[in-house]
Protein backbone atom coordinates (compact mmCIF):
# COMPACT_ATOMS: atom_id res chain seq x y z
CA UNK A 1 0.00 0.00 0.00
CA UNK A 2 1.52 3.31 -1.05
CA UNK A 3 1.70 6.03 1.70
CA UNK A 4 -0.50 8.52 0.17
CA UNK A 5 -3.31 5.18 0.34
CA UNK A 6 -2.04 4.66 4.04
CA UNK A 7 -2.74 8.54 4.79
CA UNK A 8 -6.31 8.73 2.62
CA UNK A 9 -7.53 5.51 4.29
CA UNK A 10 -6.12 6.76 7.90
CA UNK A 11 -8.09 10.04 7.75
CA UNK A 12 -10.93 8.35 6.29
CA UNK A 13 -11.37 6.14 8.77
CA UNK A 14 -11.24 9.26 11.34
CA UNK A 15 -13.83 11.33 9.32
CA UNK A 16 -16.28 8.40 9.58
CA UNK A 17 -16.04 7.94 12.82
CA UNK A 18 -16.50 11.31 12.87
CA UNK A 19 -19.43 11.22 10.47
CA UNK A 20 -21.43 8.05 12.01
CA UNK A 21 -21.56 9.42 15.13
CA UNK A 22 -23.57 12.88 14.81
CA UNK A 23 -22.13 16.37 14.50
CA UNK A 24 -23.67 19.35 16.07
CA UNK A 25 -22.82 20.46 19.80
CA UNK A 26 -23.11 23.27 22.10
CA UNK A 27 -21.63 26.94 21.34
CA UNK A 28 -19.64 26.64 24.92
CA UNK A 29 -18.32 23.89 25.93
CA UNK A 30 -17.35 24.85 29.08
CA UNK A 31 -20.87 25.35 30.51
CA UNK A 32 -21.76 22.24 29.49
CA UNK A 33 -19.11 20.66 31.66
CA UNK A 34 -20.94 21.91 34.72
CA UNK A 35 -24.17 19.60 33.65
CA UNK A 36 -22.25 16.61 34.97
CA UNK A 37 -20.43 15.36 38.13
CA UNK A 38 -17.08 16.51 38.30
CA UNK A 39 -15.45 13.56 39.55
CA UNK A 40 -16.44 9.98 38.22
CA UNK A 41 -16.85 8.07 41.04
CA UNK A 42 -14.33 5.38 42.27
CA UNK A 43 -16.31 2.47 41.83
CA UNK A 44 -16.82 3.55 38.13
CA UNK A 45 -13.06 3.27 37.14
CA UNK A 46 -12.04 1.04 34.02
CA UNK A 47 -9.80 -1.57 34.57
CA UNK A 48 -7.05 0.30 32.56
CA UNK A 49 -5.88 3.85 32.66
CA UNK A 50 -4.25 5.67 29.99
CA UNK A 51 -0.86 6.28 31.96
CA UNK A 52 -1.14 2.34 32.59
CA UNK A 53 -1.59 1.98 29.10
CA UNK A 54 1.48 4.29 28.66
CA UNK A 55 3.65 1.78 31.15
CA UNK A 56 2.54 -1.51 29.28
CA UNK A 57 3.73 0.05 25.97
CA UNK A 58 6.75 0.36 27.69
CA UNK A 59 7.26 -3.10 28.96
CA UNK A 60 6.71 -4.37 24.99
CA UNK A 61 2.73 -4.55 25.95
CA UNK A 62 1.88 -2.99 22.39
CA UNK A 63 -0.94 -1.31 21.43
CA UNK A 64 -4.24 -1.19 24.59
CA UNK A 65 -7.76 -1.82 23.48
CA UNK A 66 -9.63 1.00 24.29
CA UNK A 67 -12.59 -0.91 25.56
CA UNK A 68 -9.66 -1.49 28.27
CA UNK A 69 -9.48 2.34 28.94
CA UNK A 70 -13.68 2.94 29.68
CA UNK A 71 -15.54 1.04 31.16
CA UNK A 72 -19.67 0.36 31.17
CA UNK A 73 -19.71 1.58 34.83
CA UNK A 74 -17.71 4.82 33.14
CA UNK A 75 -19.70 5.48 30.82
CA UNK A 76 -22.52 4.93 32.92
CA UNK A 77 -21.81 7.37 35.51
CA UNK A 78 -21.16 10.00 33.34
CA UNK A 79 -24.00 9.78 30.96
CA UNK A 80 -26.64 8.50 33.77
CA UNK A 81 -27.25 6.02 32.00
CA UNK A 82 -26.67 1.98 31.26
CA UNK A 83 -24.14 0.97 28.58
CA UNK A 84 -22.72 -2.53 27.05
CA UNK A 85 -19.81 -3.61 27.51
CA UNK A 86 -18.39 -2.00 24.22
CA UNK A 87 -17.21 -3.73 21.47
CA UNK A 88 -13.21 -3.24 19.61
CA UNK A 89 -12.39 -3.37 16.29
CA UNK A 90 -8.57 -3.23 16.20
CA UNK A 91 -7.36 -1.63 12.80
CA UNK A 92 -3.41 -2.61 12.71
CA UNK A 93 -3.36 -2.28 8.66
CA UNK A 94 -4.27 1.36 9.38
CA UNK A 95 -2.84 2.03 13.00
CA UNK A 96 -5.59 2.56 14.89
CA UNK A 97 -8.42 0.51 17.52
CA UNK A 98 -11.49 1.83 18.76
CA UNK A 99 -14.65 0.61 21.13
CA UNK A 100 -18.02 1.43 20.59
CA UNK A 101 -20.56 1.24 23.35
CA UNK A 102 -24.23 1.37 22.58
CA UNK A 103 -26.79 2.53 25.44
CA UNK A 104 -29.01 0.33 26.66
CA UNK A 105 -31.73 2.70 27.51
CA UNK A 106 -31.95 6.29 26.59
CA UNK A 107 -30.04 9.80 25.34
CA UNK A 108 -28.63 11.59 25.87
CA UNK A 109 -25.87 9.68 24.50
CA UNK A 110 -26.90 6.27 22.03
CA UNK A 111 -23.57 5.53 21.10
CA UNK A 112 -19.63 6.44 22.96
CA UNK A 113 -16.86 5.58 20.59
CA UNK A 114 -13.07 5.52 21.70
CA UNK A 115 -10.22 5.68 19.10
CA UNK A 116 -6.51 5.68 19.69
CA UNK A 117 -3.71 5.98 17.46
CA UNK A 118 -0.26 5.98 18.83
CA UNK A 119 3.13 5.95 17.04
CA UNK A 120 4.22 2.23 17.57
CA UNK A 121 0.62 1.07 15.60
CA UNK A 122 1.05 3.76 13.08
CA UNK A 123 4.78 2.76 12.74
CA UNK A 124 3.68 -0.80 12.84
CA UNK A 125 1.50 -0.23 10.01
CA UNK A 126 3.84 1.66 7.90
CA UNK A 127 1.90 4.52 7.71
CA UNK A 128 3.85 7.70 6.68
CA UNK A 129 2.36 9.76 9.78
CA UNK A 130 3.34 9.64 13.27
CA UNK A 131 0.38 10.01 16.08
CA UNK A 132 1.13 14.42 16.34
CA UNK A 133 0.65 14.09 12.22
CA UNK A 134 -2.39 11.77 12.07
CA UNK A 135 -3.70 14.58 15.35
CA UNK A 136 -3.50 17.37 12.91
CA UNK A 137 -4.51 15.73 9.39
CA UNK A 138 -7.44 14.49 11.42
CA UNK A 139 -7.96 18.30 12.81
CA UNK A 140 -7.91 19.71 9.44
CA UNK A 141 -12.03 17.67 8.37
CA UNK A 142 -13.23 18.20 11.88
CA UNK A 143 -15.09 21.40 11.35
CA UNK A 144 -14.98 24.51 14.05
CA UNK A 145 -12.81 24.00 16.93
CA UNK A 146 -13.19 24.72 20.00
CA UNK A 147 -9.38 24.17 21.95
CA UNK A 148 -9.71 22.24 25.95
CA UNK A 149 -7.51 21.86 28.27
CA UNK A 150 -6.50 18.38 27.83
CA UNK A 151 -3.68 16.58 27.08
CA UNK A 152 -0.95 18.29 25.03
CA UNK A 153 -3.24 19.56 22.56
CA UNK A 154 -7.08 19.41 22.75
CA UNK A 155 -10.37 19.90 21.04
CA UNK A 156 -13.67 19.71 20.97
CA UNK A 157 -15.41 19.84 17.43
CA UNK A 158 -19.49 19.15 17.38
CA UNK A 159 -20.19 15.97 19.22
CA UNK A 160 -16.12 14.65 18.72
CA UNK A 161 -13.08 15.64 21.66
CA UNK A 162 -9.72 15.16 19.84
CA UNK A 163 -7.00 15.04 22.06
CA UNK A 164 -3.39 14.42 21.76
CA UNK A 165 -1.36 13.29 24.70
CA UNK A 166 2.40 11.93 24.19
CA UNK A 167 2.46 9.87 21.44
CA UNK A 168 -1.27 9.26 21.81
CA UNK A 169 -4.52 10.37 19.91
CA UNK A 170 -7.67 10.04 21.61
CA UNK A 171 -10.88 10.67 19.79
CA UNK A 172 -14.00 10.35 22.01
CA UNK A 173 -17.10 11.01 19.70
CA UNK A 174 -20.79 10.42 20.92
CA UNK A 175 -24.26 10.51 19.05
CA UNK A 176 -26.37 13.60 20.82
CA UNK A 177 -25.01 17.08 21.27
CA UNK A 178 -26.68 17.73 24.29
CA UNK A 179 -24.94 19.55 26.56
CA UNK A 180 -25.10 16.26 28.67
CA UNK A 181 -23.61 14.41 25.84
CA UNK A 182 -20.76 17.01 25.22
CA UNK A 183 -19.85 17.29 29.17
CA UNK A 184 -19.52 13.69 29.39
CA UNK A 185 -16.87 13.34 26.27
CA UNK A 186 -15.23 15.91 28.24
CA UNK A 187 -15.43 13.91 31.96
CA UNK A 188 -13.98 10.91 29.88
CA UNK A 189 -11.63 12.45 28.37
CA UNK A 190 -10.03 13.81 31.30
CA UNK A 191 -10.31 10.43 33.24
CA UNK A 192 -7.97 8.89 30.72
CA UNK A 193 -5.42 11.13 30.99
CA UNK A 194 -5.91 11.28 35.05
Amino acid sequence: MTASRITRTLLLASILGVVACGGGGVDDPESAAETIPETIPEDAAGPVRADEADEADEAGGGSVDPCELLSAADLEAVFQSPFDDGETTHHEEIGTHQCVWSNLDAPPAKIVSLSTFDDASLAAADAPLDAAGMFASTLEFAGELAPLDLGDEAYLAGSSLYVLDGDTTYTITVTGSSELAIAGMQALAAQLLA
